[in-house]
């Protein structure tokens, strides 16, 4: 999956299974479910200057466990700057369910039309 952020930033994201989430590398995961139509359902976007660090010692684990997630997309994001833009975008596109910040902005982006987009 491609996704690429308000400023133009290109992110390139892998689909994994959940048991295979990680590696060490800094950048953007998320963690998502599929429903019986076959509908991706968003449960969670963050950022880590290391993915499989923060994939093994996650604060909101059982919360997302609580939605099955049936994947994760994971990609390499070496900029924090570029990093933080990616994960806003993300929240504000695809409002996932345990997210929190960031929801503020969807509102406002909806307004204005601008929204990043998702390229597949």
């Amino acid at each position: 999956m491609r996704f690429r952020t308000f400023k133009g930033y290109i992110a390139d994201f892998c689909r994994l299974p959940i048991h295979l989430a990680g590696n060490s590398f800094p950048g953007i995961y998320a963690f998502v479910s599929v429903d019986a139509l076959g509908r991706e359902r968003w449960i969670y976007i963050g950022q880590s200057i290391d993915v499989k660090d923060r994939l093994l010692d996650h604060e909101k684990w059982k919360a997302i466990m609580a939605y099955q997630p049936t994947h994760c997309y994971v990609a390499r994001v070496e900029s924090e700057v570029d990093r933080d833009d990616v994960e806003q975008c993300m929240i504000v596109f695809y409002s996932p369910l345990l997210n929190v910040q960031h929801k503020r902005e969807q509102s406002l982006y909806g307004l204005f039309g601008t929204r990043p987009s998702k390229q597949a």
